[in-house]
Formats: C-alpha cells, structure tokens, sequence
C-alpha cells in the first residue's frame, strides 16, 4: 500500500498534458502502470496453465536476435519472390525483377514514411526495409499493421505465413476463422501448418510469435486502454513495424499513431500511396519520419505513364450507358458508390429480369450474360470470403467482360485491374485509390482500350460530410479531360485544400494522470450505424459450431432491421452471446448480401 501510494502521488506530480514533453520519470510511471496491467494478465493466465512466471517469460524475450537481415531474406521475401515467380510463369510472363525503388527501401532510416503508386510493390519493399534495419539493431519481431481485417489477412497469407510456423501470426477480431482453409491446396509447401497461440493465455499467448499481420487496432488502442493491446505491448521490445494505407486513418486513429510516433522509440514505416498535405506535414514534421517519396528508374516510368482519362457525367443514368457501351465492347468494368443501398440499386438495374431473389441463384448475370460481383460489408464473413475470392480472381488482365458493382470496400482491400472506373463523388484520397484499381498493371494498357474513369455527384452525399470532400472539386478541375499519370494526381492532391483536422483525440493512456482509466470513445471514430446479427435460420447453425467457426454466421445488419433476442423458455435466440442480435428475415442472398428491403420486394429497389 505504501509503494502504491507513492507511486500515485509521483503519477499526480508528474503526469504531462498533450503539448507538455514528457520526461523520464513519467516514462517510466507509464511503464510500471502498463506492466501493472500485464502481470494481471500474467497472474491468472500462467498460473492457470501451470507455467513458471519467470522462466516463461524469460523465454519470450531471447537476448539473441530472431530476424537477421538474412533470415528475413530467406525466411519471407525470397519465399514470395518465388511465389510470385510460379504465377508469372503460368502467365507466361516476365520473371520478378527488383525495381530501384524497392532496392532503394534497403537504406531507409528507423523512421520514414514511404509514398509509392498503387502496384508499385510497396509491401516487399517494407521487407527489404526491415531486413535492412536488422543489421543495425537486434530484431525479435516484425510487425505488419494495417487498417483492415481483409488487408491484414492478405498481408498474412501473401507474407507472413512464410515465416515457420510457430512464429507467424494472423491478428484480429475473426483471425481464426480466417485461417481455416486458407492453405487448402495440398501442393502448398503451408498446407499442413497450424498457425495456432495459446488461446488460454489470452493477449500473452502472442508473445513468443514473431512474426505478426495485424489490424492496426490490435496494437495501437493502447493509446485508448484496451486491456488485451496494453497486454501487447511487451511484444513491441526490439520490433520493427510497418504500418500500412495510414491515408485511411480518421481523427482518432491518426491522433494514437502521432502520440505514438512522438512519445515511443521503436522504429517505424508508415506507408501509402496517397497523403494530403496536412497529412504529410503532420508525419513528417510533427511526427519526426524522414519522406522518402523518390521514383528512381523504372518507377518513373510506371509513374509517368499516361493511365487514366478521367471525366465527369451529369448523372448516373449517363454512367449507366456508357458502362453498357463497355460491356457490350468486352471491358472489365468496376463501379464504386457510397453505400450499401445504392449497390444494390445499381445491381437490381443491371440484372437480368430473369433473376429471382427468392431461389438463391448460383449467378448474377446482365440479360446477355456478363457476370455481375455485388461485394459490401454486409454479408455473412462466410459469403464475404466467397464474394471477395470471386471479384478478385475476375477482375484481372485477360479475364473476360464482367461488372463489379462495390462499396468503398475495394480500396483497399481488392487486387483488381479493370478497364473503366466508375465512382461517386468520394474524398480524393478515396478518389485516388479507387483510381489504383482500374490500369493498374505496371505496363500501362492504352488509353483506348483502358484506364477510363467517370465520376458522377450522387444525389446524396451520405456518409460524407462537405468537411471530407474538401478539395475535391479542385482536384477534378485539374485531372479532368485529359490523359492523368500517377505523378500528376501526386501533384493535384498536393496543390488543392485538405479536410480540416479537429485536433487530436484524447489518449488516456498518456493523459490520464495516475489511474488506468479508459474513456467511452472507441478507437476508431466512426458512427456504426449497423447492429452484428445472426440471422433467424442460422442460429440454431451457430449454436452448434465450433468456436472458431462462429464468425463465419455473423453479419452486419442496419440496427433498424436488427431484431431483440427472443427469451421465451426453450428458444435458441436466448443462448446467443448478448452483443448478437437477430437479423429480420428475408432480406438475405447469398450473392447480394443483407438488403434494406425485403427479397420479395427486390425488383422496387
């Protein structure tokens, strides 16, 4: 009681506000208070499990360092080189060459950030990047974060999972469920690998891993106090990390990753392909992270190819005929809007009259039979995962004539390569990564037969407030009607207004003075509109599943349609978790995901 005391009373002398430095001694105070936190972890994990304390941790944090420059170069990046090789080659394609941009990557210092073009190949770049901070310091982990759940599941199936198995790990909120099958083809040197942690020990279990793909939330909502990322941060001792499409981030999320930046010393590669001035500024001369924004060689000449003709339409009828004049002509077409509803409005317009809702059909198709992909964020994660594989293996070079119709979704989380773009008025950072889908092979394709791009102003502009299409109408004025390379939508977001920045959020973690106390605000700062559900005929599946297996039954339902549980004796709706609702029924497809109508109404959209 007398060393909590004094620690109290040295925590309430000492603890620093946002524009204050932060000495020594608060470190320090900072330190015990998170160590605090994991020894709880610690005290009832480990001892349940019958392990020593001292020895299990001692073995955790080994003095001889797991990745050399070498081991990372043998262990991750030549096993996806060659990878990539084996694809090429059934391509009949050039073989993988390095760029100089990657190579570059090699020299980088501890902290920078790192803006390339969409298909650049930035990701093995961040390798090559870690590999070279390995022969400058001990390295026990590398750690990939990245915004999203789908970005950080191919961060891990494409890289991480190289690593042995004991050391590679998948880390977010349906991670388990995302392993299943994942290396399903027996010819996969993975196949038979289990990338498994002590689930028992909770947040500890991922402390022997060294190798993770994370979503940003695992590590950084610290900053917020979540127990089991405060429980993380032991893992971040001799780490690199490189954290991904930092242009996404909203106001809470930039808030913790600038505090981090400024207030913790572990050496860190922020990266994207797109970055407002304010943006930027902040990083780099608020955050300390040195920009390396150069395009040697042969990145110039992706960068400065002519990839896109940009034009506005009146309407999205006008979008709508001239998306049927690419079809008819053979393009792969992908068209982005806004929300969920106006999908579905744009699915039900160009399918066939023949579809019926109500069987279930294997296939969405226009009246002539082009393939039609509807992919959003409300279907069940079993169906997501198909609908995703589907879009993504159509929507390549040399796949025939077929319609993407998406949410924002794609912009991060999809490979494609289409012919025409079509979009919503969207934040012109969104603008430009939706852009990164359509053209995208390093070998620009002809202006004539692809790189096309039409926006067109929604009559609604939800879920974008005038604050986040600032610029804007600036950027298009200056990218419209003429052929755009990748270099010259860098210049016009560079010459128009950024959103205004509100200030920084509140971190507890560094500002609430003695005590571990966390605020009501999440860590990202987004108004859900949306409730997670079970729909009514799989409960009685999800009841019955494995635990790891229970995701897959979840989907995101508008909190309007999401019905209470049901507590009549004998109902399987009372032994759901309580955070499930039910979804109202009939207003699911397999191919079209959760609809705001019913599917009996389908053809009113």
């Amino acid at each position: 009681d007398h060393v909590k005391r004094s620690v109290l009373q040295a925590l309430n002398e000492d603890c620093a506000g946002p524009d204050e430095p932060t000495t020594e001694r608060q470190r320090l105070l900072m330190a015990v208070r998170a160590a605090l936190i994991a020894a709880d972890a610690a005290g009832s994990g480990l001892v349940r499990e019958g392990k020593t304390i001292a020895t299990w941790i001692h073995e955790q944090f080994l003095e001889s360092p797991r990745w050399t420059q070498l081991a990372i170069l043998n262990e991750i990046i030549d096993r996806r080189v060659n990878e990539i090789n084996c694809r090429l080659i059934a391509q009949d394609r050039p073989a993988f060459d390095w760029n100089s941009f990657q190579l570059a990557c090699d020299d980088l210092p501890s902290r920078a950030l790192l803006l390339a073009p969409c298909g650049s190949g930035k990701t093995l770049a961040a390798w090559r990047w870690a590999a070279g901070q390995a022969r400058h310091r001990p390295v026990n982990r590398v750690l990939f974060l990245y915004p999203t759940r789908a970005t950080a599941k191919e961060g891990f199936r494409d890289y991480v999972s190289w690593a042995p198995e004991a050391d590679a790990v998948l880390m977010h909120g349906t991670a388990a469920f995302d392993l299943q099958d994942m290396f399903d083809n027996e010819d996969d040197p993975r196949h038979e690998n289990k990338y498994e942690s002590e689930g028992r020990l909770f947040a500890l279990g991922f402390w022997p891993k060294n190798a993770f793909s994370a979503t940003v939330d695992q590590f950084l909502s610290f900053m917020q106090y979540n127990y089991r990322s405060v429980c993380l941060l032991p893992v971040l001792v001799d780490s690199v990390l490189v954290i991904d499409e930092v242009h996404s981030f909203d106001r809470n999320m930039l808030s913790a990753l600038m505090r981090f930046l400024q207030c913790f010393d572990v050496p860190v590669l922020c990266m994207t392909a797109t970055l407002t001035p304010l943006r930027l500024t902040q990083l780099t001369e608020e955050c300390g992270l040195a920009l390396y924004n150069d395009k040697p060689d042969d990145l110039a000449q992706i960068a400065e190819a002519p990839r896109y003709r940009l034009t506005l339409a009146e309407s999205r009828a006008t979008a709508t005929e001239r998306v049927a004049a690419a079809l008819a002509a053979g393009r792969r077409v992908l068209w982005v809007v806004n929300t969920v509803n106006r999908c579905h409005e744009l699915v039900n317009e160009f399918l066939s009259e023949a579809f019926d809702p109500q069987s279930q059909s294997p296939r969405l198709a226009t009246p002539d039979g082009t393939p039609i992909y509807c992919y959003h964020s409300r279907f069940t994660l079993h169906d997501r995962t198909r609908r995703h594989e589907d879009i993504v293996a159509s929507m390549r070079p040399g796949k025939p004539v077929c319609l993407g119709i998406t949410t924002q979704v794609c912009e991060m989380s999809l490979d494609l390569d289409v012919d025409l773009l079509v979009t919503e008025y969207c934040p012109v950072t969104s603008l430009i990564q939706r852009m990164g889908r359509c053209n995208r092979d390093r070998d620009a394709r002809p202006l004539d037969r692809s790189g096309e791009v039409i926006v067109y102003e929604p009559r609604e502009q939800d879920p974008y407030s005038p604050d986040d299409l600032t610029g804007l109408d600036q950027f298009l004025t200056l990218v419209r009607d003429r052929d755009v390379t990748q270099v010259d939508l860098e210049t016009a977001l560079d010459s128009v207004t950024s959103p205004p920045w509100l200030g920084e959020s509140y971190c507890p973690f560094l500002e609430s003075g003695p005590y571990a106390s966390a605020n009501d605000a999440s860590f990202r700062d987004s108004e859900d509109f949306n409730c997670q559900c079970v729909r009514r005929e799989d409960v009685g599946a999800y009841l019955e599943a494995r635990e790891h297996e229970r995701p897959g039954f979840v989907l995101p339902v508008p909190k309007k349609m999401a019905r209470a549980r049901c507590h009549d004796a004998g109902s399987e709706d009372r032994r759901l978790p309580r955070h499930l609702g039910v979804a109202a029924e009939g207003h699911y497809h397999a191919l079209l995901g959760y609809c705001d109508r019913p599917l009996d109404q389908w053809r009113t959209q």
